[in-house]
């Protein structure tokens, strides 16, 4: 959706469109995900080398010009650090993969899949990330400085990984959830709300100079720099080797824990022209306090 505002409009109709098949398509491939897995990442990898050939900026000009504020990243690694460490423990498909393997098949295989698999597509993330950025931010205005092919290279690469990862989220999830029909349907027309907000404000500024397609991104990181991690960390790891009860009081300290720390945490996303990020670490120190709360066992 965001990439949307600097391509034609009619471009948005045919990604919706090609998502939809896309997601047909691979979920008749059920009997045999590791082969599809493998195509999509083939897929990608191709993009990858397309875009290091097409690129305006060179490797060196990438490095120098991505971050503008060092300071303000400091402050967002314990953050990145709280939810990636913790978030995974909620993925299904995580569960599936260790489940089906063995204790040293299962250390081979996230060892491969992390560290060589997944970096390779976060440094393609990373090369791609400035030139875009750039047209968000005015800063490129002829399109010989960017190639349209460049973006539409970007828009398979995202348009193949969030088909196939929806595919395989759907496959675990939708079983457990399929008898709350109201809340999916919800679900479904908040999706397609959040992918058009991007459209029909054409990323113009909202407040604080940032567009809403920037605010609609930073608000979802919160799930997993807050919400997630701090569920994971208060409910699924022990309190000195006890089990901590999913009960009102508990859930209780967590929701307010949450509201406590939302707005830190939205001052150091969302007003980013101020230089306040280090409210996130406030937020943060919330959710790791709010622990000791919690009560291992219900009072008689």
């Amino acid at each position: 959706g965001w990439i949307s505002t600097i391509i034609p409009k009619l471009f948005v109709l045919v990604v919706i469109f090609l998502f939809l098949l896309l997601f047909l398509f691979l979920r008749g491939f059920d009997a045999n995900q590791t082969f599809t897995a493998f195509i999509v990442w083939i897929l990608s990898l191709i993009c990858f080398i397309l875009i290091l050939n097409i690129s305006p900026l060179s490797i060196k000009e990438i490095n120098t010009n991505l971050i503008d504020n060092t300071t303000s990243l400091l402050y967002l690694i314990p953050v990145s650090i709280f939810g990636f460490s913790l978030c995974p423990y909620l993925d299904l498909t995580f569960h599936n993969a260790r489940q089906l393997n063995t204790t040293l098949n299962s250390k081979i295989i996230f060892i491969l899949g992390f560290c060589f698999m997944f970096f390779l597509m976060m440094l393609f993330t990373f090369i791609y990330a400035k030139p875009i950025s750039n047209i968000f931010n005015g800063v490129l205005y002829n399109q010989s400085q960017l190639p349209l092919a460049y973006i539409y290279v970007v828009v398979f690469h995202m348009l193949i990984q969030s088909a196939f990862t929806i595919t395989v989220h759907a496959k675990y999830i939708f079983p457990r959830i399929n008898k709350y029909k109201k809340a999916n349907l919800f679900l479904l027309i908040f999706s397609l709300l959040i992918y058009l907000l991007p459209v029909m404000f054409n990323g113009n500024p909202l407040f604080f100079n940032i567009t809403t397609n920037e605010i609609i991104y930073r608000s979802f990181i919160v799930f997993y720099g807050l919400i997630f991690p701090s569920y994971v960390f208060m409910f699924m790891i022990p309190k000195k080797r006890k089990d901590i009860p999913l009960n009102k009081y508990n859930l209780f300290i967590w929701i307010t824990a949450i509201l406590i720390a939302l707005p830190f945490y939205a001052i150091g996303f969302l007003i980013v022209k101020c230089h306040l990020e280090i409210c996130m670490l406030l937020g943060l120190a919330v959710v790791l306090f709010s622990r000791n709360l919690l009560r291992t066992k219900i009072p008689l």
